[in-house]
């Protein structure tokens, strides 16, 4: 008499339906990312040295806690950036332009909790500007960085690219940026 065991194994996708999102697209969202975020994090540079008296004629320089103040502000905007653009589109701007988006291991859409979860490790993955999250990226069977394997969490190509949309979107973003730095200005210099 034959038994067959069922063996319990490591959950794996199943590629015939997701495609994993190349790394060099991983890599080139995340630059598109800070270029659209760049405004954003000028502003709240200017926005510590208005505060602490050290903006003047468009310029500023910080040292100690309000340089660290202004780090706070600008890392709070970037975690946000991905939070927001995760939990409600399944990917910050840089990952649509790029066709990729984040989804649950099981192929599902990301919940909440697993997208704090994965952006709160970005602390870890962002080590050596993202160095560490890469070379744990690569090393991993399904492309999973630290905030990746924390939440269950996998990038993968999107099935529809809505890459022009998208494009649009990030280029309106950045321009609300500059706008955005160029009131300060205004304001500041009155």
């Amino acid at each position: 008499m034959e038994t067959s065991q069922k063996t319990e194994a490591a959950p794996s996708l199943a590629l015939d339906t997701v495609r994993l999102a190349r790394m060099g697209d991983r890599v080139i969202a995340v630059f598109l990312d800070g270029i659209i975020l760049l405004p954003f994090f000028v502003l709240a540079g200017s926005c510590v040295a208005a505060w602490y008296g050290e903006y003047e004629d468009g310029s500023y320089s910080l040292q100690g806690g309000p340089a660290l103040l202004a780090i706070a502000c600008a890392f709070a905007i970037w975690i946000l950036y991905h939070i927001i653009g995760e939990w409600e589109f399944s990917g910050t701007l840089g990952k649509h332009i790029m066709g990729i988006e984040v989804r649950s291991f099981n192929k599902r859409p990301i919940t909440a909790f697993q997208v704090v979860v994965r952006n709160l490790f970005i602390l870890i993955d962002a080590i050596g500007f993202y160095l560490l999250g890469f070379l744990v990226a690569i090393a991993s069977k399904n492309s999973q960085r630290v905030g990746d394997k924390m939440a269950e969490t996998i990038v993968t190509e999107k099935i529809v690219s809505k890459r022009g949309r998208a494009a649009l979107l990030s280029v309106s973003f950045f321009v609300l940026g500059f706008l955005a730095n160029f009131a300060f200005l205004y304001l500041a210099a009155r």
